[in-house]
């Protein structure tokens, strides 16, 4: 069980052009990650509690992903491949009403394709060939 008490002082809610300090003058802005295996979820450590809820009769949204890949020397060995590991597994998740493409940049800039294109399974398995290929360079 989490509680969250806001009880400013009428000193502390008090703004006005000549005072000097205004304890409360913004937004109050809570954030957090709507990704849960179940749409209501509370944790509470030493103190500190977060509360997830994400309503999960939403329509999905079609998503315009652009990967954005450095393939300088710099990524030589271990970190590019890990970077191809991980695109592969993205991959996975693109769904077809998604669109993608690929920017690689070194000491130049190139893109995979002129624009972004639908992710059909067709153009996921040349994505992911396209991937594979991937090395680091300039």
């Amino acid at each position: 069980q989490g509680h969250v008490s806001f009880k400013p002082t009428l000193d502390q809610q008090r703004t006005c052009a000549n005072c000097s300090q205004s304890v409360l003058d913004g937004d109050f802005t809570v954030r957090y990650d709507v990704k849960r295996t179940t749409p209501d979820n509370l944790q509470i450590v030493n103190g500190y509690f977060v509360h997830f809820f994400a309503p999960t009769n939403l329509p999905k949204l079609s998503k315009n992903i652009i990967f954005v890949l450095d393939t300088s020397g710099s990524m030589y060995g271990r970190q590019i491949e890990q970077t191809k590991e991980a695109l592969l597994k993205i991959l996975d998740d693109v769904k077809e009403d998604d669109f993608f493409n690929f920017i690689l940049f070194d000491s130049e800039i190139s893109t995979w394709k002129e624009t972004l294109i639908k992710a059909t399974p067709e153009n996921l398995d040349e994505a992911r060939k396209f991937v594979r290929q991937i090395s680091a360079q300039g």
